[in-house]
């Protein structure tokens, strides 16, 4: 028994030591934030949002107030961000969850609110002063949509925002939300 042990505890130190080897071969990504999440330092702090949704291309657009709170965490990594509004009469709280994948080289971004109760993820990039940020949203109908989330007009102390959605696999586009935000002094 302790020749077993023994046994697969050199082999335990050998597997080490090669994967060891590769990392130091391939090497291994910086640890801490990328620098295009610390490029997102502007963001930190509360933001009075002013927002528009609209459920059906023929209603009007519903408007109410929001805010935004931004931080970082997880050694800075990681851009999060609590929303919290009220949208047709009732409490509307999400959250954003960002980060910057190294290997990918894109932003990810979770967002999970109390409507749909479910992460919905996107990915993409910065373009100039906007980020774009697109994945797939599964509608309570059952059918997908093609969604894109939009930041633009991006300074230290405002950005609009948009989501679009399509229908016909990205031929034509439709905004179902919009809103202004401002950062509080």
């Amino acid at each position: 028994m302790k020749m077993k042990s023994f046994c697969m505890l050199i082999l335990a130190v050998m597997l080490l030591a090669a994967y060891s080897s590769v990392v130091a071969q391939e090497g291994m990504p910086p640890m801490g934030a990328p620098d295009e999440i610390k490029a997102l330092d502007w963001l930190i702090g509360e933001w009075d949002v002013v927002q528009e949704f609209k459920m059906d291309p023929s209603q009007d657009w519903i408007k109410s107030n929001a805010t935004a709170v931004y931080k970082f965490s997880v050694d800075g990594s990681v851009l999060e961000m609590d929303y919290t509004s009220s949208m047709m009469g009732m409490s509307y709280v999400g959250k954003l969850v960002e980060t910057y994948d190294r290997v990918n080289k894109q932003y990810q971004t979770i967002w999970v609110d109390n409507m749909a109760a479910r992460m919905s993820y996107y990915t993409g990039n910065k373009v100039a002063d906007s980020t774009i940020l697109s994945g797939v949203e599964k509608m309570p109908d059952g059918s997908e949509v093609i969604a894109r989330v939009l930041t633009y007009n991006e300074t230290a102390t405002s950005f609009n925002w948009h989501i679009d959605m399509s229908r016909d696999g990205g031929k034509t586009f439709l905004i179902t939300g919009k809103a202004a935000y401002t950062k509080r002094k």
